[in-house]
Parts: C-alpha cells; sequence; structure tokens
C-alpha cells in the first residue's frame, strides 16, 4: 500500500494497465528554501564507501539524509525512437548521464525513503519521511545552492479514487521478470534491501499530447522523464523489484491510438505494443504509454 502512495505522492496516476496519466502535484503550503550542507564522514562517523550525507533543514526540523549513486538505471545504449513530419520513424541513441541519481534513507526513520537526481544543477526528486513525501527542486538562478522543498498533498478522497482505479482494471500486458543476486552493502540503518530482486525492463511510450505540453523541446521532456524514472526505480526497489529504462518513443506527431478511456485506452495500445514494440527485439519488456489528457 506505501509504494501506491508513493506513486500518488509523486502526481503519476497509474492505473496498474500499462497507461500512465500524468497529473500536476498538488501541495499543502509554500515551500522552505534550504541550503543543503554535506556531511563529513568525520562529523557523522564513517560510512561505508560510495554513501554520501547532507543536512536538510525544513519542516522545523534537521534532516540528515545518506545517499548513493545508482546503477544500471538506464540501458547502456538507450533508443529513442520519434518520427518525421512524414510519419517515418527515427531512431537516435542520445547520451544520458547515469551517474547522478542517488537513492537512500533519512537517519532516524528506517521506512523512510530518499530518491534524487544531481544532473541537471542541485537536488531535484522526492522525500519520503514518516509516511509524509516531500518533493525538492533548485531554486532558479540561486547563487547560494538554494533548494524548494513541498510538503506534497496525500489527501485520502484522491487516494481512495486512485485505488478503485486499480481495482477496476487487470492488467493485461506482460511483466516479464528475471531475478539477479543484489550485491547492494546492507546498511545499518537501512533497512530497504533483498537478497534477491526482480528486474522489469521498460520501454517507455510519451503520446502526443505531453509532447505539446513541452512544447515539443525533447531535451527538457527526456530530463523530467529521467527524474521521474529514477523515483518510480526507488519505489518499486522497496518490494525488491529493480526497474530499467530499455527504450523511448515519443509520439511526435499524432496519437496512434484513441487516448479519452483508461480500458478502451489499455485494450489499443496493447494491440499497439505487439504490432510495433515487440518486432523491435528490444527484449522481453513492460511498456508503459505516459499521457495526459486533452484539455
Amino acid at each position: 500500500m506505501k509504494v501506491l502512495l508513493l506513486l500518488h505522492w509523486l502526481g503519476v496516476f497509474l492505473s496498474c494497465s500499462g497507461h500512465i496519466q500524468i497529473e500536476h502535484p498538488q501541495y499543502h503550503s509554500p515551500p522552505d528554501v534550504v541550503i543543503p550542507v554535506r556531511v563529513t564522514g568525520t562529523a557523522r562517523g564513517m560510512k561505508p564507501p560510495g554513501w554520501l550525507s547532507y543536512i536538510l533543514p525544513f519542516g522545523g526540523q534537521k534532516h540528515i539524509i545518506h545517499i548513493k549513486v545508482k546503477k544500471f538505471l538506464f540501458s547502456k545504449h538507450l533508443p529513442v525512437f520519434t518520427y518525421t513530419d512524414q510519419g517515418a520513424i527515427l531512431e537516435d541513441q542520445p547520451f544520458v548521464q547515469n551517474n547522478c541519481y542517488y537513492h537512500g534513507y533519512v537517519e532516524g526513520d528506517p521506512e523512510s525513503l530518499v530518491s534524487l537526481s544531481t544532473c541537471f544543477g542541485g537536488f531535484q526528486g522526492i522525500l519520503q519521511i514518516n509516511d509524509i513525501a516531500y518533493e525538492i527542486k533548485p531554486l532558479a538562478f540561486s547563487t547560494t545552492f538554494e533548494h524548494l522543498v513541498y510538503k506534497m498533498d496525500s489527501k485520502e478522497k484522491q487516494f481512495s479514487t486512485m485505488r478503485s482505479g486499480f481495482m477496476q482494471n487487470e492488467i493485461t500486458c506482460r511483466m516479464e521478470f528475471e531475478e539477479i543476486d543484489n550485491s547492494t552493502l546492507k546498511q545499518s540503518s537501512y533497512v530497504g534491501w533483498w537478497i534477491h530482486f526482480r528486474i522489469i525492463e521498460m520501454v517507455v511510450v510519451i503520446d502526443n499530447y505531453l509532447y505539446i505540453r513541452y512544447k515539443r523541446n525533447d531535451s527538457k521532456l527526456l530530463e523530467d522523464l529521467y527524474v521521474i524514472f529514477n523515483i518510480v526505480d526507488s519505489i518499486f526497489d522497496v518490494i525488491g523489484v529493480k526497474v530499467l529504462l530499455f527504450g523511448l518513443e515519443i509520439w511526435t506527431n499524432k496519437n496512434f491510438i484513441v487516448i479519452d478511456d483508461v480500458r478502451k485506452s489499455l485494450h489499443l495500445y496493447c494491440q499497439w505494443k505487439l504490432d510495433n514494440i515487440t518486432p523491435r527485439n528490444l527484449g522481453d519488456l513492460f511498456s508503459s504509454c505516459l499521457s495526459v489528457f486533452p484539455e
């Protein structure tokens, strides 16, 4: 249940059907302005290699986060498919920085979750502390490493609606899992670890509505998608599932299915996937369509 709640706080409506609808996150109050302060090993005692610690003062408290760089978040040669004006498909393999996505925990809360990116300057991501989720992002044009921390909305009514959607829609697209050994070092303060975990190899399709909302800015769209994907991977890591991004497709000209009803869109999308994604031989993949309904 906590995994579903975290997805809701993230602002992503996941209908458990391979179709994801993006919504705008909601906040309880104005943000706290914070300056993360690096904590050295001598100040807090020695941590295992690779772990970094920061103090984040917000919500009337000083929180100490411990984070470590993720490995294997993206495919080594991540294919991104787009379309020409004439409808021909194009494949590119843009450089994806993969050493700036972090996961971790908040000191004093063994069930906490931290998922951050530093790829685009400053910290961007979420922190979940005592069942409360916060979004953190850099303050634009700050010269002193200032960040904004928002408390995210988690109204029970909204969560109940989301949970109902899960129950009504049965998943019909296949997920392929592969069990592998987990070589991650167990942390004495961090309980989000499993001896074995499973892998979801995923292809994400960006629909034309979302592409237009981003003003057809491929770079910004991909930046935000990578941050979201890092968060999703962190959430599922809690239950021993590793999510790997193996491919992306952006419907740059038009939508190839009707996106106005979850059930109908699911059926159409699964058929489109079988006809278009599966023949590309990317592997045994779970595919999701990332969209925003037109206003």
